[in-house]
């Protein structure tokens, strides 16, 4: 008697579920959005329906619905008016505080901008497509990263190349903390100039990668939040070491 394979004995379980009746869902499965946390459900196409067009109640179906506006134009004075620090940000009508809502992308999640009504009705006003947007489960997404900087169009590469370049610059900012210990004569003013070099230099990374290739209004903060960023990560490293260094000794 022959057995089946393990494969087609045992039905793999669906990767996502439905919250709300936790039947399995495939790959491809709409989604509701929990209106007062302004967060995102995924969801069966059963219970889906049930909030289908519904105005009031605590979930509302997202809409599948996506058009690019070709001939949307935001010049960069309307862009600074917004109070947007980066240049990504997506807007969407709120039904319960009854504005536009604008949330842009941080390492610490997204953040809302303290949206003029003023700027965004002149805005508004140009486009017919943002007035028709459905509140709560329509949205815009603006991305001019790159745009000033004529970088709009990604150029495919040589992937060897692009390896080799990635490498190199993995060795250099390895190198960074090490060159100081090389021409200092003592360990402890090693250590203290390649903190202060590795310092430097993340500062400049956020500075110009972040700051000044984003026409972010203070580069400079964007210099000192991936200085904070890095070294955080640097003594929760130290401290994980501290912590499980004693596991590592011999016992006895």
């Amino acid at each position: 008697m022959r057995r089946a394979p393990r494969a087609l004995a045992r039905a793999r379980p669906p990767a996502e579920r439905c919250e709300l009746c936790s039947t399995g869902l495939a790959h491809e499965h709409p989604h509701l959005v929990e209106v007062r946390l302004r967060q995102i459900v995924c969801a069966c196409e059963a219970c889906a329906t049930l909030f289908d067009g519904m105005a009031n109640g605590k979930y509302r179906r997202v809409s599948r619905r996506a058009q690019f506006l070709a001939n949307f134009q935001m010049t960069d004075a309307q862009w600074e008016t917004l109070l947007i620090p980066i240049n990504m940000a997506f807007f969407f009508r709120s039904s319960l505080e009854n504005r536009v809502v604008a949330l842009y992308p941080s390492p610490a999640g997204a953040v809302e901008s303290l949206l003029p009504m003023e700027a965004w009705r002149e805005i508004e006003a140009s486009h017919a497509a943002l007035r028709q947007m459905k509140p709560d489960i329509e949205a815009l997404l603006v991305n001019r990263v790159g745009h000033a900087h004529g970088l709009a169009k990604a150029e495919s590469g040589n992937p060897v190349i692009e390896g080799l370049l990635m490498g190199s610059a993995f060795l250099v900012g390895a190198l960074v903390p090490l060159a100081p210990f090389m021409l200092m004569s003592s360990v402890r003013n090693g250590l203290i100039a390649g903190i202060a070099t590795t310092a430097i230099v993340l500062f400049a990374v956020g500075y110009l990668i972040e700051g000044r290739l984003s026409d972010l209004p203070r580069p400079w903060l964007a210099g000192v939040r991936f200085l904070a960023i890095a070294l955080s990560a640097a003594v929760i490293g130290y401290l994980i070491g501290l912590a499980i260094a004693p596991l590592g000794k011999p016992s006895g």
